[in-house]
């Protein structure tokens, strides 16, 4: 009778642990990319949304062999609802970081709603890089509202 009972507990349990991994709020890592090694600017689409959404990009920068010359710019790019987000569209990039000498390490958190079949991109701009010296970029992409 015991063994009966614990089964009957055990069960509900199992369920209900197992349903939570798939909950719809649940935000879902669409992109990670490490850009290691670089020593001049580039630019990189890092995912192209095929519905309308909410995503948070997370990103950091450091450099090594950094002394006073050295200096990088991080922008990240999208489109949403009223138009693409540029470095030349605006004064103040909403998603933006950067330095300037020796302390050579950034970093950028944010939200964006990005449109339909537009690219999410990062650009490394204005990079002046110490002889011997590169940076590194880490970049993680999540939907926050998963599809049903």
């Amino acid at each position: 009778m015991r063994k009966l009972v614990l089964v009957a507990v055990f069960v509900p349990l199992t369920f209900a642990f197992s349903a939570n991994r798939h909950s719809p709020s649940s935000p879902e890592i669409v992109a990670h990319n490490a850009f290691v090694h670089r020593t001049a600017p580039f630019s990189r689409t890092i995912y192209t949304p095929a519905t309308d959404g909410a995503y948070r990009i997370s990103m950091y920068v450091e450099m090594f062999g950094a002394n006073n010359n050295t200096n990088l710019s991080a922008f990240v790019l999208w489109t949403d609802g009223v138009g693409r987000i540029t470095v030349t569209n605006t004064t103040n990039p909403p998603l933006a970081c950067g330095f300037s000498g020796p302390t050579a390490r950034c970093d950028v958190v944010g939200t964006l709603q990005v449109k339909a079949n537009t690219r999410i991109k990062v650009d490394f701009l204005n990079v002046t890089v110490s002889q011997g010296g590169s940076y590194n970029a880490y970049v993680v992409l999540e939907r926050l509202v998963n599809k049903r």
